[in-house]
């Protein structure tokens, strides 16, 4: 009887226990204000809100905050050079702008799709192909377009520096080679003809080599009318021929590089 009534006691002191762990304390509301007063608060440096935990201000990812930890990406300064540029061609303050002022500026989505966009097409010359649109006054919003690329192309093949030209043509056929476990001497005898049309449109070739070299008129005097019209905005004779003339001594050192290369 007597075991009976302690462990009756004990189960009502346990459940009284139970219950006053359960009820709310009461805290005051001054109490309160100074409990969260108290609070450590860690604050984005970019959009300045507020976390209470350093682990929930790691996460968080606001706008400014993603443009900066992209701002040493490539796309991120192609985006500030052409930022720069804007400023400087109707502003003329590039000077006095920061990479932080292209971080809040109104141009910066446009700025990063361009250089996203001269990167997957490995543009030639990014910053000249900007000046490019500066110049013709082309909206920014159309930068990214590549009818308008392939233009500047058609024009620029035409007037850039012949040894910058070769230049790059002999980097061209030399990753080619390399891909392909071949000399790069053989780029046009033995790369396919769509490589090659890809590469002059993208003006990786251009005249200077095509038609300074044995193998390069060779490949293009075998070219089907379908192919050779796909190419001939970049290779066309009668612009080409005009330019040779103008600049003898240039075609005769590149035809004898050519040849030296087995080209």
């Amino acid at each position: 009887m007597v075991t009976a009534t302690r462990t009756g006691q004990q189960n009502a002191d346990q459940n009284t226990q139970l219950k006053s762990r359960r009820k709310p304390r009461y805290i005051k509301p001054t109490q309160a204000l100074i409990l969260l007063s108290n609070r450590p608060e860690f604050e984005c440096n970019w959009c300045h809100r507020k976390y209470s935990k350093e682990t929930t201000l790691a996460s968080h990812l606001c706008e400014q905050r993603r443009r900066w930890l992209q701002k040493d990406t490539p796309p991120a300064r192609l985006g500030l050079e052409a930022f720069l540029e804007i400023q400087e061609y109707f502003h003329q303050n590039r000077l006095t702008r920061t990479e932080e002022d292209f971080r809040n500026s109104d141009y910066y989505l446009a700025c990063m799709r361009w250089g996203r966009f001269v990167i997957s097409i490995k543009c030639a010359d990014p910053i000249g192909y900007l000046k490019w649109l500066l110049k013709n006054n082309v909206g920014i919003d159309d930068w990214s377009k590549d009818e308008l690329y392939d233009y500047w192309l058609q024009y620029t093949v035409f007037i850039e520096d012949a040894w910058d030209s070769v230049s790059r043509s002999i980097k061209s056929m030399t990753e080619w080679a390399e891909d392909n476990g071949k000399e790069f001497k053989d780029y046009f005898r033995q790369a396919q003809t769509a490589r090659i049309i890809t590469d002059v449109r993208k003006g990786f070739i251009t005249g200077w080599t095509v038609l300074c070299s044995e193998s390069g008129c060779a490949w293009a005097e075998s070219l089907e009318q379908s192919d050779l019209d796909l190419v001939w905005a970049w290779l066309e004779a009668p612009q080409w021929a005009a330019k040779f003339q103008q600049a003898p001594d240039t075609v005769r050192k590149i035809k004898e590089i050519c040849a030296e290369a087995g080209l």
